[in-house]
């Protein structure tokens, strides 16, 4: 029949108006506001010391991707993917120490060129691998796209 088409994304559009709801109800929940006047949003306090320490005990996950996608990119001939996975992050947490200490340490082996490749990657970029809170990827573009989106969406203008 020709109302029979493709059915790929057909059960997301049947949820689009679900998801859009709760999406709401969401927000709603968010900005209601107490008996004192205050919505939930504004009272949220963020204790930055916890969040340090729970960023540090995960940082080398926000670091394994930029890691194997540097190996790559400067010519490493392996996996990347398994070599951080399944070396460097093993090593890092046996050590105590981090993923980039654990890649320099690996280098120095000279396992499969990883050394040559090591000495390829800029020094900007290197210097990224001991610092994991100054790796953000595209997140500031991504926020500040969905920002955009949002404002045009619901008519906001500055």
């Amino acid at each position: 029949s020709e109302h029979q088409g493709d059915l790929s994304g057909s059960t997301l559009m049947r949820d689009f108006p679900t998801i859009i709801i709760n999406l709401q109800t969401q927000i709603d929940s968010l900005l209601h506001e107490n008996k004192d006047g205050r919505s939930l949003i504004s009272r949220l306090k963020i204790n930055t010391e916890k969040l340090e320490k729970n960023f540090s005990m995960q940082s080398d996950f926000f670091l394994a991707e930029p890691i194997y996608i540097a190996l790559q990119l400067y010519g490493y001939a392996g996996d990347a993917y398994k070599l951080v996975n399944e070396v460097l992050i093993p090593k890092a947490r046996g050590l105590g120490i981090n993923l980039h200490e654990a890649l320099m340490i690996e280098a120095g082996l000279d396992n499969g060129g990883l050394n040559d490749v090591v000495k390829r990657i800029p020094d900007e970029i290197l210097r990224l691998f001991s610092v994991p809170k100054n790796y953000n990827g595209i997140a500031i573009a991504k926020t500040d796209k969905i920002i955009k989106i949002a404002k045009d969406f619901i008519g906001y203008d500055d």
